[in-house]
């Protein structure tokens, strides 16, 4: 059976630096903070649907989830109205949180926010991750997926070797790949407005391409920077000689910016083909 839990309380003052900061400021702001702790499966499903905040999960050689948030809103009648709600079973875990509007025009970003922060099993999948407004870290997680969802705001993982599936409306996405060893995985992100950054080790065995509808592809892997005096609007690149992971980016508006990261030796061959707009 599952364990329901809900709470119109939250989180922890101390949150990564990357989403520290990130909520609306309130004048004579209320808080309740929340910090709770689960028995988890290791390979768990974990999914989470934040409104307005950040969300922030860390991958740890553990067999526990621990939750730490903040619920911050402009007054303790505005506080009262945000909830927490947490099923658990020892497979999966799931949480969501709810706001209801004092009036049906409020905006949410006036009625409060929340923020979490996650330690959970590294090998563990996110099934679900949806955030409309705030900023999104996901760092070292290595299960099976990783699915994740920005309407507005910022997106970023780092370490993350698992198949990752994102998509972002508006805003920034930043992929880090520096320490994913030769375990294969399958990377792809669509996002409609906004840019992308993806850094890649220099010895890197990994298919990665990445087009641009309406902006450029900055390559720092290769010294080709034009096409017939224009800017790239399309990579195909492969580094290392036995390609087994793959990556895929592509944005509608917006640019690409795929960054090397330097390596003390750089043994792996690097092959390009990159295509130009139409």
């Amino acid at each position: 059976m599952a364990r329901i839990f809900p709470w119109s309380s939250a989180a922890i003052l101390g949150a990564f630096l990357l989403v520290a900061g990130c909520s609306k400021t309130f004048e004579n702001a209320a808080t309740e903070v929340v910090d709770q702790s689960y028995p988890l499966d290791p390979t768990a499903r974990l999914t989470i649907r934040n409104l307005n905040g950040s969300i922030s999960i860390q991958g740890a050689d553990t067999a526990e989830l621990k939750l730490h948030a903040i619920k911050k809103a402009g007054s303790s009648a505005q506080l009262r109205n945000i909830t927490i709600n947490v099923a658990v079973e020892t497979g999966s875990v799931s949480i969501a949180t709810s706001v209801v509007p004092q009036t049906k025009r409020s905006p949410l970003g006036s009625i409060g926010t929340v923020d979490y922060e996650l330690i959970v099993p590294r090998t563990a999948r996110i099934a679900r991750l949806d955030l409309e407004d705030g900023k999104v870290l996901v760092e070292g997680m290595g299960g099976d997926d990783v699915r994740a969802n920005v309407v507005d705001g910022q997106l970023t993982l780092r370490n993350c070797c698992a198949n990752l599936h994102l998509t972002l409306a508006n805003g920034d996405l930043d992929l880090s790949f520096e320490r994913c060893g030769p375990r294969p995985f399958f990377a792809e992100a669509q996002i409609t407005h906004g840019s992308a950054r993806v850094a890649l080790p220099q010895d890197a065995s990994i298919r990665a391409r990445a087009q641009t509808m309406k902006g450029k592809v900055i390559n720092e892997f290769t010294d080709i920077v034009n096409v017939n005096g224009r800017s790239l609007q399309k990579v195909d690149l492969s580094l290392g000689s036995n390609t087994r992971s793959e990556l895929a980016i592509h944005v509608t508006t917006g640019d690409i910016r795929l960054v090397a990261l330097k390596s003390n030796a750089v043994t792996a061959s690097q092959t390009a083909s990159v295509a130009g707009s139409e």
